[in-house]
Order: structure tokens, then C-alpha cells, then sequence
């Protein structure tokens, strides 16, 4: 990771002269300008002052901020803001209903913009909620206890990560002293109290006690759950699911605490679980495919033996389902997590995937091998462009995970020595919904991802024919999202073990087309509708759907494209059906 280039704020924190954020321009929503700009066109009726930074902190859950407005500012805009503007020297901003709300928007903008943090142990893109979060563990320390940051948030900054939760851990307090601690400066929510949680509001800081866990029964959720203040650091790491996530953090003494090697396995990558208690949760076993494709990680030979042996059927779809999706969403490459299901044995409950292991296709086509290699290639494809919209970039994702499976069953050898698979789109779609109801009982995920699955072999077929823009309507009805419908595609032909392609000639035929029809991220709508029959004088009966559809597939051919042409077509229709009644056929067609 670089440094900032061109930073648009230096800030120092108060108290740690040693200790110099930067913003970085490049990845910020918003500059300090600009979000000064946006407090007060949001709160004072278009004002915009133009201050200079004086200084800058974190404060009882809201911020106080310290500026010097300069001399010269445009003109305001009511009373109000008149008021407002007309003080001079520090601006002292009440604490108001519009106030806190501003302090919230804030809050919500930028503490999730990564900062550049230098003079501390872990050196790493970091954000504002760091000062809070430094803050609660001076007053832990003040009340007697000890504060780590543990969990996801050492882990990332090791690998230069931009951290946007922060988890602390607090020994040798009780729990009434902890919230005692907390809440003396922070607005704090106690959703969690009964196991130790404590959620501060308006901040990405969690703080908590230790706790001992005892499973109580079969399923991930069957635990007691108690904090435990005593318990010693080393201990309280045996209990987390992997090395990787059992480091801790001191920032006040600059210290990591690594009883079990995380650091060394994180730089080796290299997913180990921390002790004999993994097996109690199935859901860490789950866990294991998400991280590796997240943190580029291979499992462990031991590790992966006692996965082998977790049965993660007892897990709720939705938990499964969001492992998924965090693993579509948020992986750099997809197929380390693919593997880490072969490692495992965890493919065995997803027969439609682990029959593709092992499914010879044609080398011309396919030179990477099985079909299990495909599509993990073809995973990585879609990691690397994949959609903005996290929406889409999961049904495309879902597709691309379903959309050879049916080739097992279809794969045929012939003759001349050649494979293929005929019709396997069709019977992929029936694999794929199978695999699909066993990490979702979603309908909607259903109807987005499924109509991909079953024409994603479309666009080649278009892009070899040149088809017509009759062919492409069709196909936008049939798939419901050209846009991702591309995307499929493009990740399908970069699916080969060669150079990734980022313009790839089937994808971008049929953007092009769907851009020209109007088409790109939606179905055609039927124009034509049962109130133009019954204005045209007909009675509602078993023939209106007959005649629409009649309608509908004109429109898709490209025989009208508005209203008032499909009604014209709709009159000759009935014409030479002899459908309109003799009043009808006098008022209407003369």
C-alpha cells in the first residue's frame, strides 16, 4: 500500500503529536470543503462558508469542531443563516436538533473514509471512529482494565486493509464498570449487554467483554453464553475460529499479542483454526470457504481434516446464504474458495458443484480442463470486472456458479474424438435451482438468477448470426437483464485460462443492441392491453389473451413500437380475424 499522493487534509491527533492522518484525496467521497459545503447547504438554507480547519476531534459521540471563518463569504440567504454568519473568530455551534443531525451525517460520510495513519504499530488506511476508539481504551485503562482491538480489525490493518469496525476487548473490568467507562462520553446502546456487547452509536466501535461459550445443542445458535472479565488474553484467543482472526491488538502500549501465530499464518497464507472448539459452531467451517477467497488463503492439512468431519447442514439458509454473498461480493478471486470446499469435503453438500469436478470439455473450446475449472475461472473473471451495483453483482455471480451445471448429464463423446454438451443451459437451470433452495428460499433470487443460467448461451449465437434486433427483444424478455446477461457472457469467454479480456466481442455485441432498443436492464412491456379491446368494443373473454399474445410477439418482431401504431395493428388483426363487432367495425375503422 502507498502512501496518499495528493492528501486534502493533514490532521494531528490531539494528545499523539507522533501521530499524522492524511485523507486520501483519491478515495474520498467528499473533501473537507465539500462536506463543509454540504453541512451547511443541508442545515442553513444554501449558506456555504469558507473556513480554514483549525482543529479537529472526536467528542461525546457527536464532533466539536474549531474553525476561523476567513473575511470574505458569499452572501446568505435568510435570517437564520444571517445570524449564523455574522459571528466572527471560533464558530460555537449549539447543540441542536439540526446539529446532531448534522454530527450524524457526518458520522455516516466519513468514518468509513480510509485515512493514512503513520507512527503507530500497525501502520495501515484507518478512519475517523481510530480517535474514538483510542479514547474508550485510555478510559478503559483509567478505570483499572486492559483494552485490546481484536477480530477483523487487526487483521485488516496488517494487510492494509482500510478498517471500517472497530472491536475492542476489555479485561479485569466487570460489566457495570465497562458501561460505566463508556457511557460517562458516548452514546451507547446495550442490545448486547446480556453476553457483554456494547454498541456505541453514531461510531463503527463495538466494545466487550470476553466470554466463555458451551454448546447446547446441534445448531450454530445453540450456545451459553457468558462474559467472563478474568479470563486471560491467550485464553479468550482459543476461542476464536481462526489464527488469522485471534491477534490483539494494545494501541495505547503499541503491542500485538499473538499466542497462536496469526501474524506468521496471515503472511503465509495460510487459514488455521485455533483449537479443539472450532468444530462446536458449523458455521466457522462455512466461514473457512468465505475468508480464503476473501484473504487469498489456503487451509491448513490439520485444518482441513476436522472440517472434513463438520456437518454444516444444520446451518440456516440464511446464514449459508450470506457467506455466499460476501464471498461473491467481496473476494478478490473466487476460486481459492472453491478449493477450500474440494480441501474440505464441504462440496459434498453441494452435489450439483462437485459433479463438475472431474467433467471432461471439448479442448478446443476449453483448454482449462473440467468443468470445476471452468467455472472457477470464470469466477475469477467476474471478481476482477465485476458490477458496481452489489445487487447485480450478485445475481451475475449466482449465474456464473450455476451455469454449467448442467453439463455432467448432457456431456457426450462423439465420433470424431470431439466433446459436447447439447442443451446443457436447459438442464443447468433445473440444476441450479436446485443448488439455489440449498442456500435460499428467496423466489426473487430465483427469478433473477435462473433466466441467466438458461440463456447464457444466447449471446454467442446472436454475435455469430448478426441476428436482427427482433432476436435481441426476444432475448430481453426471456432474460429479464441484457446488462447482466453481458456480464455472464464475458466472464464465460474469459473463463479459459488465457488473458483476461475486458472487452470481450459477444458481450459488447449485445450491450450495443440492448443500448440501441432501449433494453439494457429491463423486459419489454407488453403495449398492447386488455383495455384497448375493450375500447375497440370487444367483450372480456378466453380469446383477450390469445389476441394479446399475438400482439406481444408483433412488438417483439418489431411490427410497431408505440401505442398508437399497436392499435393500429391491433384493428387489422382484428380485421382479418373478424373479431370486431358490426358497431365497433362502424365507429372505429372508418
Amino acid at each position: 500500500m502507498t502512501e496518499p499522493q495528493n492528501p486534502t487534509a493533514v490532521f494531528k491527533i490531539e494528545n499523539h503529536a507522533d501521530i499524522v492522518i492524511e485523507l486520501d484525496a483519491a478515495r474520498a467521497p467528499l473533501t473537507v470543503a465539500n462536506f463543509l459545503q454540504y453541512v451547511d447547504d443541508e442545515f442553513y438554507d444554501g449558506t456555504v462558508f469558507h473556513r480554514v480547519i483549525e482543529n479537529f476531534m472526536i467528542q461525546g459521540g457527536g464532533f466539536d469542531r474549531r474553525m476561523k471563518e476567513k473575511s470574505t463569504r458569499e452572501p446568505v440567504k435568510n435570517e437564520a443563516a444571517n445570524k449564523v454568519s455574522n459571528r466572527k473568530g471560533t464558530i460555537a455551534m449549539a447543540r441542536t436538533q439540526a446539529v446532531d443531525s448534522a454530527r450524524r451525517s457526518f458520522l455516516s460520510i466519513w468514518r468509513t473514509i480510509p485515512f493514512w495513519i503513520t507512527g503507530r504499530g500497525i501502520t495501515g488506511m484507518l478512519c475517523l471512529d481510530w480517535e474514538v476508539t483510542l479514547d474508550i481504551c485510555r478510559r478503559i485503562r483509567e478505570h483499572g482494565g486492559h483494552a485490546y482491538l481484536v477480530g477483523g480489525s487487526v487483521r485488516d490493518s496488517l494487510l492494509g486493509i482500510p478498517v471500517k469496525d472497530f472491536d475492542i476487548e476489555a479485561y479485569g473490568l466487570p460489566p457495570e464498570e465497562l458501561i460505566s467507562a463508556v457511557k460517562n462520553a458516548y452514546r451507547i446502546d446495550l442490545v448486547g449487554k446480556s453476553f457483554g456487547v456494547i454498541k456505541l452509536k453514531h461510531h463503527g466501535v463495538d466494545v466487550s467483554l470476553p466470554r466463555r461459550e458451551r454448546k447446547t445443542g446441534v445448531g450454530h445458535r445453540d450456545f451459553m453464553i457468558a462474559s467472563d472479565h478474568a479470563m486471560s488474553p491467550e485464553e479468550a484467543c482459543l476461542r476464536r475460529d481462526f489464527t488469522v482472526n485471534a491477534m490483539m491488538y494494545d494501541p495505547l502500549a503499541d503491542t500485538l499479542t499473538d499466542p497462536l501465530g496469526g501474524a506468521k499464518d496471515l503472511e503465509q497464507r495460510i487459514l488455521r483454526h485455533c483449537s479443539h472448539q472450532f468444530d462446536e459452531d458449523p458455521l466457522r467451517a462455512l466461514r473457512g470457504m468465505r475468508f480464503c477467497a476473501v484473504f487469498l488463503l489456503t487451509p491448513a492439512p490439520e485444518t482441513a481434516k476436522l472440517i472434513s468431519s463438520i456437518d454444516i447442514s444444520p446451518l440456516t439458509k440464511s446464514r449459508v446464504f450470506d457467506e455466499w454473498r460476501k464471498m461473491l461480493l467481496y473476494a478478490p478471486k473466487i476460486s481459492p474458495g472453491l478449493d477450500f470446499l474440494k480441501v474440505t469435503g464441504l462440496d459434498r453438500f453441494y452435489p450439483e458443484l462437485k459433479k463438475m469436478q472431474g467433467c471432461p470439455q471439448d479442448p478446443i473450446y476449453h483448454p482449462e480442463g473440467d468443468v470445476w475449472t471452468h467455472t472457477a475461472l470464470c469466477l475469477d473473471a467476474f471478481a476482477a470486472f465485476r458490477p458496481d451495483n452489489e445487487a447485480d453483482a450478485l445475481t451475475a455471480g449466482l449465474a456464473l456458479v450455476c451455469h454449467d451445471m448442467g453439463k455432467p448429464e448432457t456431456t457426450v463423446f462423439k465420433e470424431n474424438g470431439r466433446i459436447g454438451s447439447p442443451r446443457h443451459e436447459v438442464y443447468s437451470e433445473i440444476r441450479g435451482r436446485e443448488f439455489l433452495s440449498r442456500i435460499t428460499d428467496s423466489e426473487q433470487v430465483m427469478r433473477q438468477v435462473l433466466p441467466l443460467v438458461r440463456w447464457h448461451m444466447s449471446p454467442y449465437q446472436l454475435y455469430a448470426a448478426k441476428n436482427s434486433a427482433a432476436a435481441v427483444r426476444r432475448l430481453a424478455y426471456r432474460a429479464g437483464n441484457l446488462k447482466l446477461l453481458a456480464a455472464v457472457t464475458a466472464a464465460d469467454h474469459n473463463g479459459r485460462g488465457e488473458p483476461l479480456r475486458a472487452d470481450v466481442p459477444e458481450a459488447r455485441y449485445l450491450i450495443d443492441m440492448a443500448t440501441q432498443l432501449e433494453l439494457l436492464d429491463h423486459r419489454p412491456v407488453p403495449l398492447m392491453m386488455g383495455r384497448h379491446l375493450m375500447e375497440l368494443g370487444l367483450v372480456p373473454g378466453p380469446q383477450f389473451k390469445d389476441i394479446l399474445d399475438e400482439c406481444f410477439d408483433a412488438q417483439l418482431n418489431g411490427d410497431f413500437g408505440d401505442t398508437e401504431s399497436g392499435i393500429h395493428y391491433l384493428k387489422n388483426l382484428l380485421r382479418r380475424k373478424k373479431s370486431l363487432p358490426k358497431e365497433s367495425k362502424e365507429a372505429k375503422l372508418k
